[in-house]
Order: C-alpha cells, then structure tokens, then sequence
C-alpha cells in the first residue's frame, strides 16, 4: 500500500493535522464496549478474563499508580451551588 508508485490518492497535504474524532462518538462508542462488557462478563473464558487483565494491567501497576495518588496528598474540588436548586 505505501510504495512507490502507489496510485490509490495523494493523501494528506503534507503537514496536514490529523481529523480529530467526535467527542460524542467515542464516548458512546466506549460506553456500548463497557456496557458489553459488565452485562456478559460471566460468558468470558478464564483466558479472556486474563487477556483483559494483561491488557489494561498498566492501570493497576502500583508504581504508576503511587505516581499518580501520592499518600501524602489530598486535593479537594470546590463546586459552586447551583442557585436554580437551593431553595429560596
């Protein structure tokens, strides 16, 4: 596909960004996968059920994850009120 002489198109003009993808696409799309998935996670093989694990294991390695939630830390988010709900 990328050789010489390819006459499939010209491509992106060069330094050309890549297309962004639609926020509300993904985020659909990701919550069909994770819906998927809890409602037939039973069905999986022990083998699948590892394959995941292996997959996403970053996300429970506990170097990054001291990394990113020190033990010494606290981080507090302050909301304004909504004042369309608080009584009157």
């Amino acid at each position: 596909m990328f050789e010489i002489g390819n006459n499939y198109g010209t491509g992106r003009p060069p330094g050309s960004r890549n297309k962004a993808p639609n926020r509300r696409q993904v985020v659909e799309l990701l919550n069909s996968i994770l819906s998927d998935l809890v409602l037939n996670y039973e069905e999986l093989t022990k083998e699948d059920k590892i394959q995941l694990l292996k997959t996403f294991r970053h996300l429970f390695d506990s170097n990054e994850t001291s990394s990113l939630l020190p033990d010494n830390e606290i981080t507090i988010k302050i909301v304004q009120p909504n004042e369309a709900i608080l009584p009157t």
